[in-house]
Order: structure tokens, then C-alpha cells, then sequence
């Protein structure tokens, strides 16, 4: 509980990692969850290579990881140092895999990236909406984490309408 109320620039380390990125290294989704929870702006911070940690999930081949940060908002179309998306990282892992050299579940990471809206690459934003930086402002990234938050609620609200009917359809 003490820790929860430490500022989440506490856990930055001095090349770029979080406790986010730590805990997608340790393949520890339900961390993953708690730590997105609490400090949802850690999802999308990159390293000193530009790996955020939907970056490194893809690398590991981690689906659970992988599903937390989606669920959780993340950002799927920051590119690293070398320009990689991870939807782009995902595709060479499911090369790779083909060719017999890469993790397992690359095929199913490809279709969750890509369920989430994942693009290849970072798309382009008009001069007058960006701050010097490329990608989606905050006011994007608050906007997508309030969208996930109000679907996940709907969804929750019509089940609850489902049970209280019985089972039938929800109310009109």
C-alpha cells in the first residue's frame, strides 16, 4: 500500500526502464495489471532504445503480458530507436518462427496487436496537433483510456442487465 502512493518517477531506472518494463521482463502479467492500475502512464514509456514495454512483451513472446498492456490502453504504434513498431517486431518473430528460429505464439500476438488497432507504422500527425514529438497527444492517450474504460463498463452493465433478466436480453 506505502508504495502505491510513491510517484511513478520513482521507478525510473538511469536507462529509461520502469517497474512496467521490469515486470514484462519477469513475464509477470498480473503485476503487469496492477502496476497499469495505478500508474497507467508507465504503459507507454520508453527505454533509452525506445522499447516501451509492448515492445519488450512482443520480443518475449508473452500473450498474457502482451494482453494486460492492450487492455490496459497502451500505446500500439510508438516506434523504437530503429523505427519498430511492435505490431512491425511481431511480424519478424512470426517470420522467424516460420523459418523455425522464433517464439511459438507469434501468429496469435500478430492478431492481438492487431484486434487493438496496431499499425506497422507510427502514423503521421499534423505539425499543429503535435509538440515537437511525433505520435498521439495526451489528450489522444486520455481519451483511448477513457474509451477502453466506458466499453469495459458497458460490457460489465450489460451483463449485469442479462442476469437480472434471467438471461434474456438485456432491457431496451
Amino acid at each position: 500500500e506505502p508504495l502505491l502512493r510513491v510517484s511513478a518517477s520513482f521507478f525510473r531506472h538511469a536507462d529509461g526502464t520502469t517497474v512496467m518494463h521490469a515486470a514484462v521482463k519477469s513475464r509477470n502479467a498480473e503485476c503487469v495489471r496492477v502496476i497499469a492500475q495505478y500508474y497507467f502512464d508507465l504503459t507507454d514509456v520508453a527505454d533509452s532504445e525506445g522499447n516501451t514495454p509492448l515492445h519488450l512483451a512482443v520480443k518475449a513472446g508473452d500473450a498474457n503480458c502482451l494482453l494486460a498492456l492492450l487492455q490496459s490502453a497502451a500505446e500500439t504504434s510508438t516506434s523504437n530507436k530503429w523505427g519498430k513498431t511492435p505490431l512491425a517486431l511481431a511480424r519478424e518473430e512470426r517470420r522467424k518462427a516460420r523459418q523455425g528460429g522464433g517464439t511459438g505464439n507469434a501468429s496469435k500476438i500478430v492478431r492481438m496487436l492487431k484486434d487493438y488497432g496496431a499499425q506497422t507504422v507510427t502514423p503521421y500527425v499534423p505539425p499543429e496537433r503535435s509538440s515537437g514529438t511525433r505520435g498521439p497527444t495526451d489528450m489522444d492517450r486520455i481519451m483511448k483510456i477513457w474509451n477502453a474504460f466506458f466499453e469495459n463498463a458497458m460490457r460489465w452493465r450489460m451483463g449485469e442487465d442479462l442476469r437480472e433478466n434471467g438471461g434474456g436480453a438485456a432491457p431496451a
